[in-house]
Parts: C-alpha cells; structure tokens; sequence
C-alpha cells in the first residue's frame, strides 16, 4: 500500500535492524521528513540532508512475503566483508506497505561523467584496473552485480564504489558472469568511454580472476552480448 498524506500512519516505519555504527541512528523513518527524488510503481528513492551528511532512502511497496530492503542491506554488508567498497548502510526497517532501507549518501561521481573528472590517462588506466580487480573480487566470490554499468560505478579521487547492490546474488553458471560484463561494456560504449579502456579491463580481470576461465570464450560472449543490448536499444523508439 502506497503512503497516504492523510494518514500519517502510512509515512511511517520502524526499524529492524541498525547498522553498529550508527546508535541512535541519524534520521526517523518518516516518509512526510524525506525529499523524494524518484517515484516508481514499486518503490520511491529519497534523499535527507542531516547534521551536515546527506542520506538515502528506498522505500519499497510490496507483499508480506518479499523483502528487497533486507536483501539490499545484506548485500551491502556482504561486499564490505569481501572488501569491495559500496554503500555504508544506516539500516532497514517496515512500514504499513512494505520495507524501507537507509543509507548514508556515497561520495563521487558516477562513472559514466568520466569526462567531467578532468583525469590523465594514467589515472583512468588506473581506475579502470581497479575497477576490474574489484569485479573479480566480486566474481570469485560466485556473487554477480546482476545491473553492473558505469553508472553503478562512483568515482572519488582514486577511490571506486559499487553501488545499487539491491539484485546481488549468488550464480552457478558462467552466463551470469557474462551477462555482468556485457552489461558493464555496453554501457561504457554508450557513454563513449574509448574502447582501449575497455580491453584493458578485460585484460586485468581476466588476469586477477582465480576462476580458470576459457580467455577467448568469455571475451567473445561478453562482447556478443554487449552488442545484442546495443542493437536492442537502438531499435527500441525513442
């Protein structure tokens, strides 16, 4: 159920689960307090600004048998124990209609305005290897992204971040890993990133993976299906 402004008791939820660092936790998990960005059928993305740091919400509608909030918070946690930099999670919780999740608002800049970055060609190659040491990391944990692109990517300094974990999961078969790094070209072809910078990070993933992978047939179906978005997309209407 959707929150309604004549009822209150609609906008609020409580918490489940608070991350250690944050007692008592920074912001109420009141809908009518929080900035909406982005309204969609099923959730809403909103934003706070408290004591100086700035907060995200997602605040999902759903049945009592799904929990996308618990499954985003636990996602978040997981990458942070594989030491894969992501979002710093506040914690979760339930409302009348679903479940939320909070977290703290992550520096950077999407990957995708690598334009605007200013940077030199050593520090994109640079962040571009660890872009693919992370992504192995990832993998070789048998967890796939599952929306893995350059605008999931945030870039501070020399600093990367995986972001918007909530479809993270476990796989067993190698198309999933395929299917992340098709994803992760395309859109890097879409934004116009140089396609030096793309073999390049094939190369050091491949390179980093502990995963004995055939070389040749994982370029190939990841570039094949990149290529299938493209043509997809391009034929979809404006």
């Amino acid at each position: 159920m959707k929150p309604n402004p004549e009822n209150p008791e609609r906008t609020r939820g409580s918490w489940e689960e608070i991350h250690p660092r944050f007692s008592p936790p920074p912001v109420e998990p009141d809908l009518s307090l929080w900035s909406v960005e982005k309204a969609r059928s099923t959730h809403l993305n909103c934003r706070m600004a408290q004591g100086g740091q700035t907060y995200f919400l997602k605040w999902f509608f759903h049945g009592p048998w799904k929990n996308p909030a618990r499954k985003e918070w636990d996602n978040a946690r997981r990458l942070d124990e594989l030491g894969i930099p992501t979002v710093v999670p506040v914690g979760w919780g339930r409302h009348p209609g679903g479940t939320f999740v909070a977290f703290e608002a992550s520096p950077g800049v999407p990957a995708s305005s690598w334009r605007s970055l200013g940077l030199s060609s050593r520090q994109l190659s640079g962040l571009t290897a660890e872009l693919a040491r992370l992504v192995a990391r990832l993998h070789d944990s048998r967890l796939c992204h599952k929306d893995l692109n350059v605008y999931h990517v945030l870039v501070q300094g020399e600093t990367l971040r995986l972001i918007d974990v909530g479809r993270v999961a476990p796989f067993l078969r190698r198309r999933w890993v395929v299917k992340d790094l098709a994803s992760l070209l395309h859109s890097a072809w879409r934004e116009g990133i140089p396609p030096c910078w793309a073999r390049l990070f094939l190369r050091v993933y491949l390179a980093e993976s502990g995963r004995k992978w055939s070389r040749r047939r994982l370029l190939r179906a990841a570039q094949a299906k990149a290529r299938r978005y493209w043509k997809h997309n391009r034929a979809e209407p404006a």
